[in-house]
């Protein structure tokens, strides 16, 4: 019995555990197939800096940090939606299996380098060797990149906020019963105040002598026929 016992207990858990796997590396698969088109899309939308060669050196076209702060900027935002929307999907399927949050959390962070390396990769050469070759006065596009590394973190915070978010408001305790107050518990009913209100000279005569009202009743009705 002991060793049926122990086996049932340890077929649960491994069963238990490998509920909790799927439920963690299927959502974290789906994302980390996302993640090179969402640097394809980065890569598309981000603004490539411009640099001009004067006289053999190599400049910025006209000295705007604005591109590099919209490269950043981009992938911000492609990473909050692709949280959110994982996110909303991993709570539709599992609601509050945490397993498939903290899967799509891992997911999510190597799905941001992932999707930084691909936009990069398909993007212009870096500008020393996308200088080589060009004519004075000329400009050329260089690499795009990532300069505030924090942005990198939107993807994972994105899926975290949204899990969080939709436990929070469509998840709600139930509400306990109320307990009935001690005034409520200690007042009398209705109809037995009313029946003990009418009750009679009989029934008052016989509940202070310790007797039956019926029996009073009885008594008087047999001195009543030996008088007669």
């Amino acid at each position: 019995m002991g060793n049926r016992a122990s086996a049932a207990i340890a077929g649960l858990r491994s069963s238990r555990v490998r509920r909790w796997l799927r439920a963690a590396l299927v959502p974290a698969a789906l994302t980390l197939g996302v993640a090179p088109y969402l640097g394809m899309l980065w890569e598309w939308l981000a603004p490539k800096p411009t640099y001009i060669n004067l006289s053999g050196a190599i400049y910025l076209d006209n000295q705007d940090t604005t591109q590099f702060i919209a490269d950043d900027t981009w992938f911000l935002v492609l990473g909050l939606l692709a949280g959110l929307i994982a996110g909303g999907l991993g709570y539709w399927r599992y609601r509050r299996g945490i397993p498939a949050m903290l899967g799509l959390i891992g997911a999510a962070m190597l799905g941001s380098l992932i999707a930084r390396h691909i936009g990069v990769a398909l993007g212009p050469p870096p500008i020393a060797q996308a200088a080589l070759g060009v004519p004075d006065g000329s400009t050329v596009h260089a690499m795009i990149q990532v300069k505030a590394h924090a942005v990198l973190l939107s993807w994972p915070v994105g899926v975290a906020l949204s899990y969080v978010c939709l436990i929070a408001g469509l998840e709600r305790p139930p509400r306990s019963s109320e307990p009935i107050p001690a005034e409520t518990e200690g007042e009398a009913d209705p109809e037995s105040t009313v029946s003990v209100g009418a009750r009679g000279p009989g029934d008052e005569l016989g509940s202070r002598n310790g007797r039956d009202p019926v029996e009073d009743s009885a008594l008087a009705v047999e001195q009543a026929e030996r008088g007669a």
